[in-house]
């Protein structure tokens, strides 16, 4: 079984409360509570740096599309920002960097400890990011 919900929004701050409703509600109680929060929380940090560092605040529209299997749920984030892909970043020690007192540029690193993310160029022009979340029985969860 396979079931899909996509939503477009403006590259704007204001338009994240909704896609984080939006997504909260699509997975409901498919995942414990802890990774359907964190599935929620990767999803923000990349909506979050495509307006930021993508379009930079011009107008622009981003695409989610939230998709469910029976192993997983799979978030396809598409944009028009010029291309540009975040993964390619080499990872970083998130403790180190806290402990430095920063407080920014740790969102990839998110997005790589709480999801299976790919990157993949946009055919029609900009980036597509794809946010794999396997479904895991509760014991794994912990």
């Amino acid at each position: 079984m396979t079931r899909t919900h996509s939503i477009t929004l403006a590259a704007s701050f204001d338009e994240l409360a909704g896609a984080r409703r939006e997504l909260a509600a699509f997975i409901g109680s498919a995942l414990c509570d802890i990774d359907r929060s964190r599935t929620v929380l990767a999803v923000d940090e990349a909506l979050s740096n495509v307006i930021e560092h993508g379009y930079r605040g011009s107008d622009g529209e981003i695409s989610v599309k939230m998709e469910e299997d029976d192993s997983a749920f799979i978030i396809t984030i598409e944009d028009g920002a010029p291309p540009f892909d975040p993964l390619s970043r080499a990872p970083i020690d998130i403790d180190a960097r806290l402990d430095e007192g920063a407080d920014g540029g740790m969102g990839v690193e998110v997005l790589r400890r709480l999801t299976d993310a790919r990157y993949e160029r946009n055919e029609q022009g900009g980036n597509r990011l794809i946010l794999r979340k396997e479904k895991l029985h509760e014991k794994e969860n912990l």
